[in-house]
């Protein structure tokens, strides 16, 4: 047939063919555009128009179907860049991959800008991609758009051949400003997902890198740069290394990476089956958001059923002076590096790879919270569920302020409420993975095997329940620095504490190479501060482990349950302490199976505390924790330990504190091992004594109590042998 010569931009025709084969999409019609012929396959009963006439410029009318193949995505890439009609790739009303791409013949892949509606890769893969144009470097820059209309981007591969390994080439690459952008995104599918959009069933194999030279801020991601409010992501999986470079940059807020995303930039967004396996890794300076999954979670979001594998380190050599600005914090978490919107949930999501700092110098202003799961939080919280089998700690680190680490979270600060609970399945929230000190850190630490400081002001209590800590926590004679060293099983620091139905069978080993530290050890709680202040109820926890502490600075406290306890304003009822209790070589270091140290303070009515614990731990007392010293060379100190309680304090006015009551007396079961220096210290042990008479037992029961006047003669003992 003669070609079909359309005359202008608004020129329309229909073609229509008779006895079309059914496996037949199109045929082939030359179409003039007066100077040359254009040859497209258009499909049947298609009405075609030409939106522009000249010959650089595709006749949008034909169509194409499925993308088929490196020409079909880089021309639908023009076009959508370019603002003209995408409907000769719709299929359906989606956009469909329709082959496997190899890109190893494309310099430099310019990402498609912007993709609304449904991109469906149909699990095919693109391989040999390498790009570092725009300031949203991934195989497509956005998905959605800011007037809120949403996108799906599904079933696709990046930077891998075969699906199952890395194609050895595939990289996204931040290099410098693109004309003045306030953000940058890197990422290996999408560098920024828009509001209500969807990302489902998408693999990462590719590299992402923030180079040396680039001084912008920026969020990357192994799937997203960053995602907007609403956004959900299902069953994305991240193989590939998101690595950070940068050397500086003028504002460190907006800094932030992650294993699937680099932010969460929105409220309501949902994350849920998704897995990091690739290395997250920051030399930056100023980089404070590491995330194994998710980097900066600034918004309200759900987090469901999440896994990272890969190691999360920050690898800076130093931080810029924020010392004017306290906002300022390094937060590190294996699935997410912190929560910095009130109701975000995290529920049964996993981590297995390490979580670390190394080499990082920080000035006074910085706040270091380094978490298994998630680093820091200063807003109300839900934690379900979650678990923890990596190692989480520094490995060298010079800090200005306290560090913070946690088996499941870091640090919790400001006027938040933090909850750590089952899941609704009754899935416990687990930690299996150890923290062992390699350095002196020069200041002070909090460790938990679930939270290492909780310093929220809130008046509300803070809860920790059906919480498991297995992992041993082991500090060394590296720390020499004059400072307080905080550990708990469950938690190393707390200051409004509920605790209930928790169990700690970690090892808890701690000593110094002089007596500088000051230790607060305990095998569920160690203290916020160096008072007695830690909680606020403590019920049906155990605590199964061996507690070794040696060379503790004066004023050191160790218990089986916690390192002191206020027992007017906290509750411990019907908890156990178990597994082996060994205090030595320490200076008027106060130490017992229950507590290290009690206090009753002023105006407080009489109090039952206690009530049916149980103890059947062995006991093991050496030192300078006792009159005598087992160690040559040492003079004995005074006696600050005691089976129950290492030291009581109480003030005018308190009153009467019982141990224990009639109806739920402390169990101590007497088969088990109690070692001391002294010869016939624990001889003889009358249990059920006489209530008021507390100077014979002063030393068995406990250590010492302060013999201030007002207070004598105001503990009622309640004890029996166990069964």
């Amino acid at each position: 047939a003669a070609p079909i010569s359309l005359p202008n931009a608004d020129a329309k025709i229909t073609v229509l063919v008779n006895n079309f084969a059914e496996t037949t999409k199109g045929f082939v019609i030359q179409a003039w555009n007066g100077e040359n012929h254009i040859d497209r396959t258009w499909q049947v009963g298609k009405e075609l128009s030409a939106e522009h006439n000249k010959i650089n410029a595709p006749l949008l009318a034909f169509y194409k179907g499925e993308i088929q193949s490196l020409d079909d995505i880089c021309e639908y890439r023009d076009l959508n860049n370019g603002g003209y009609s995408l409907t000769r790739y719709t299929v359906d009303g989606e956009f469909k991959l329709g082959t496997d791409l190899d890109m190893s013949s494309i310099e430099e892949w310019v990402p498609i800008s912007v993709v609304t509606g449904v991109f469906d890769g149909q699990g095919h893969k693109v391989s040999n991609i390498v790009s570092s144009t725009g300031a949203r470097i991934a195989f497509i820059a956005t998905l959605g758009t800011s007037a809120g209309v949403p996108a799906v981007l599904k079933n696709l591969t990046v930077g891998s051949s075969d699906g199952l390994t890395y194609d050895g080439v595939s990289k996204f690459t931040l290099t410098s400003d693109v004309g003045g952008s306030t953000y940058m995104y890197p990422a290996g599918l999408v560098g920024y997902a828009h509001v209500g959009s969807t990302l489902e069933n998408l693999t990462n194999f590719a590299a992402i890198e923030v180079s040396a030279g680039c001084n912008v801020p920026h969020r990357a991601g192994g799937i997203a740069g960053t995602i907007k409010s609403g956004v959900t992501m299902t069953n994305c999986v991240n193989y590939g290394p998101v690595y950070d470079y940068q050397e500086s940059c003028a504002n460190a807020s907006k800094l932030s990476i992650g294993g699937v995303t680099g932010a969460i930039d929105g409220d309501n967004c949902v994350i849920t089956n998704c897995a990091n396996y690739g290395d997250v890794y920051s030399k930056a300076p100023n980089v404070l958001y590491i995330g194994g999954v998710i980097g900066k979670g600034a918004y309200i979001s759900t987090i469901t059923s999440c896994v990272n594998e890969g190691t999360v380190t920050n690898d800076a050599s130093a931080y810029f002076d924020q010392s004017a600005s306290t906002s300022y914090a390094i937060h590190i978490g294996g699935v997410i590096a912190d929560a910095l919107a009130s109701g975000i949930v995290i529920d049964k999501c996993t981590n297995k790879g390490m979580v670390t700092l190394s080499n990082v110098i920080t000035p006074t202003g910085f706040g270091l919270g380094i978490g298994g799961v998630i680093g820091y939080s200063n807003v109300n919280t839900t934690i379900k569920g979650c678990r923890n089998e990596g190692f989480v700690g520094p490995s060298n680190v010079t800090t200005g302020n306290p560090l913070a680490v946690g088996g499941i979270l870091g640090y919790v600060t400001s006027s938040c409420v933090v909850t750590i609970t089952k899941s609704d399945d009754g899935t416990e929230t687990v930690n299996t993975g150890d923290f062992t000190q390699k350095v002196d850190y020069g200041n002070t630490i909090y460790i938990g095997g679930i939270v290492g400081r909780n310093n929220s002001s809130s008046a509300t209590p803070q809860v920790i329940e059906y919480a498991r800590n297995e992992g041993p926590i082991t500090t060394n004679s590296k720390q020499t620095a004059k400072k307080g060293i905080y550990i708990g099983g469950i938690c190393g620091g707390s200051v409004i504490m509920k605790y209930s139905n928790c169990v700690n069978t970690g090892n808890i080993t701690t000593g110094s190479s002089n007596n500088n530290p000051t230790f607060y050890v305990g095998g569920i709680s160690g203290a916020s501060t160096n008072s007695a202040k830690v909680g606020k109820e403590m019920i049906s926890c155990v605590s199964n482990c061996t507690i070794n502490v040696t060379k503790g600075a004066a004023a050191s406290r160790v218990g089986g349950l916690c390192s002191g306890f206020d027992v007017v304003n906290c509750k411990v009822q019907d908890c156990e302490v178990a597994g082996t209790f060994r205090v030595s070589r320490g200076t008027t270091v106060s130490a017992g199976t229950l507590s290290g140290y009690c206090e009753v303070n002023t105006g407080a009515t009489d109090i039952n505390a206690f009530e049916g614990c149980t103890i059947t731990a062995d006991m093991k007392f050496s030192g300078a924790c006792w009159g005598r010293s087992s160690v040559e060379g040492e003079e004995p100190t005074a006696s600050n330990a005691g089976i129950l309680i290492g030291q009581f304090g109480g003030e005018a006015g308190a009153g009467v504190l019982n141990i224990g009551s009639t109806e739920s007396p402390v169990s101590v079961q007497m088969g088990k091992t109690i070692e001391q220096t002294d010869t016939g210290r624990f001889a003889t042990i009358t249990l059920n004594n006489t209530p008021g008479d507390y100077g014979y037992y002063k030393n068995y029961l406990t250590g010492n109590i302060i013999d201030t006047d007002p207070y004598a003669g105001k503990i009622v003992w309640n004890t029996v042998a166990a069964e």
